[in-house]
């Protein structure tokens, strides 16, 4: 059995049997978290349906076929499950990219109908909200960034857009509350003019 530790800029890897296993939640991407978000596990009755579900995960996180996994050596698996333990940890959010989101009020007529359409469905629809409020990543990029980068975008454009959205509403507010007044002042105005004529 070999183990390697490689070190880039970007990951931290190990090397087991060939494969290069992620050790933390910044080796993974947003696509890749997704894949496994949506994996049909098996109800663990038994150590088989535990050891198949663990096959089933660790294949999709190196992206080859559960016979491959099958034909390592047990301690060789046992290797990469204890590389993998990361994943019952909380997914930390990164702050590497520096998001540069479209303001509420500036959004044409068109994105804000898809975004509110997206909205229905965030989990589903994140890559696209988040492609759609800004311009400089495309949805495949953001798709292949680290999965706490991504969660970390959304809640920054969730918490911007809702400020934005209150800041239009108490704009909105505030002209609204000015035209009452103003229509009640117009009004006002008449009513005295035609008392003044009525006295004359």
């Amino acid at each position: 059995m070999m183990t390697k530790m490689n070190k880039n800029s970007r990951k931290t890897t190990v090397t087991v049997e060939g494969f290069e296993i992620p050790t933390s939640w910044k080796d993974i991407t947003y696509n890749q978290y997704m894949r496994m978000v949506k994996l049909e596990l098996l109800p663990e009755t038994d150590g088989v349906s535990k050891i198949n579900n663990s096959i089933s995960i660790v294949a999709l996180i190196l992206g080859i076929s559960k016979k491959e996994i099958e034909n390592l050596k047990a301690s060789s698996f046992m290797e990469i499950q204890q590389h993998l333990e990361f994943l019952s940890t909380d997914i930390p959010k990164t702050r590497k990219t520096k998001w540069k989101f479209t303001p509420v009020r500036k959004l044409t007529m068109d994105k804000w109908l898809a975004y509110e359409k997206y909205s229905v469905d965030v989990e589903e629809n994140l890559l696209k909200i988040l492609s759609l409020m800004q311009e400089e990543y495309t949805e495949e990029e953001i798709g292949n960034m680290e999965v706490g980068e991504v969660l970390h975008g959304f809640f920054t454009l969730e918490r911007n857009s809702n400020l934005s959205i209150r800041r239009s509403l108490l704009s909105l507010n505030l002209k609204m509350i000015k035209w009452a007044l103003n229509q009640k002042i117009q009004n006002l105005k008449k009513r005295l003019r035609i008392r003044r004529r009525g006295q004359r």
